[in-house]
């Protein structure tokens, strides 16, 4: 209600709008019967010229706001917007024109046994004043003066109309013929069509508002994420089934597929034991045959000739190790012995001058 704040018009030097707050907050000390850092104060820009700024102050002592709101933080409901009834009332009262900020109007409805008067200038709440009158048509006469008094303190003449409450409709004539203005009958208990201004909501309020707004964001932090945990651990506890099962299953398998398994196992085994005896390349006649057209003199002699399970071992005497070593190079270049593996040994020179040579042939594939 008006009755806890107070509302004042001013009129200062251009400056920007930091500026024009610190002025006006000097000027609120010298108003204020208490001290201007125990009130809350919302600063509204009216408008500005070159040389001036015309500005609405609002204040509230926190002392009075906390009794106000007593009620209702005592059931733990914290306001999201603290404004005066009349601010409420004249946005509810806004011209249904597309532009409704571009012209001033008055705004005039009954709070608390009292008329109020308020002044609305580009569609900004200015000024607001209690008639000393409370019954029409008494007040009609009241609101001249009223009017004046605005004017006074810088206010614009040039009204375009005057909003009534309807439960004042009765007294539109009377007004209309006081104030020579056309007059508008509208509801001020309706929901605001345009933002409803002046912030009051004390620090106090603010910071617990915002401290409790973080915490309802961390519990639905905390909850997603639950969620998420849970919702993760379903998905990997079903995975894990599926693949619990899967595992299951190839063992099953591998199980009654193991006798077969086993047999392959030992087939494979037998013929790999098997294939040194059935590749006719490692056939003892075979490697001789290559080894024989393979000597590059008839000087060249084998003198040895040693077979095992796993290799055939060739020994013999060459006129010169460059001759035994050109017996091995002829034996690799021979496409009969691709995929033999054997290794020849370096030649070690005898007493004699011969060389002697080893060649080992692998019988295992």
């Amino acid at each position: 209600p008006l009755d806890c704040a107070l509302v004042q018009r001013m009129t200062l030097p251009s400056a920007e709008p930091t500026e024009l707050a610190e002025m006006a907050r000097f000027q609120l000390e010298k108003v204020l019967p208490y001290p201007v850092e125990t009130v809350t104060t919302d600063l509204r820009v009216l408008s500005t010229t070159e040389n001036e700024g015309h500005v609405c102050v609002t204040a509230v002592a926190a002392e009075r706001m906390s009794m106000l709101g007593e009620p209702l933080l005592a059931r733990d409901l914290w306001p999201a917007q603290v404004t005066l009834q009349a601010f409420r009332v004249a946005s509810a009262a806004a011209p249904p024109e597309p532009e409704p900020a571009a012209g001033n109007w008055l705004t005039l409805h009954a709070e608390a046994g009292r008329l109020l008067l308020t002044l609305v200038e580009a569609g900004k709440p200015s000024f607001v004043q209690a008639l000393p009158t409370a019954e029409m048509p008494a007040a009609a006469d009241d609101l001249a003066a009223a009017l004046v008094a605005a004017e006074l303190d810088g206010a614009p003449s040039d009204w375009s109309h005057l909003a009534l409450d309807q439960g004042l409709a009765e007294h539109e004539g009377a007004v209309a013929q006081t104030l020579g203005l056309p007059v508008r009958v509208f509801d001020a208990h309706a929901v605001p069509a345009t933002p409803v201004p002046a912030e009051l909501e004390p620090v106090e309020w603010r910071s617990e508002q915002t401290r409790r707004s973080r915490a309802v964001s961390l519990k639905r932090v905390v909850a997603w994420a639950f969620i998420g945990y849970l919702a993760l651990l379903v998905v990997g506890l079903v995975v894990a089934g599926v693949i619990r099962a899967r595992v299951n299953t190839l063992k099953r398998r591998l199980a009654e597929a193991g006798p077969r398994v086993a047999e392959v196992q030992g087939t494979i085994r037998r013929w790999n034991a098997l294939s040194p005896a059935l590749d006719p390349r490692l056939y003892l006649l075979e490697i001789l045959l290559q080894i024989s057209e393979s000597i590059p003199t008839a000087d060249l002699r084998i003198t040895s000739l040693e077979q095992s399970p796993r290799e055939i071992l060739v020994q013999g005497e060459a006129p010169s190790a460059a001759l035994a070593t050109d017996l091995a190079e002829r034996l690799r270049a021979r496409p009969e012995m691709a995929g033999v593996r054997f290794t020849a040994d370096p030649p070690q020179l005898l007493p004699n001058g011969r060389a002697r040579f080893r060649i080992t042939f692998a019988l295992t594939p």
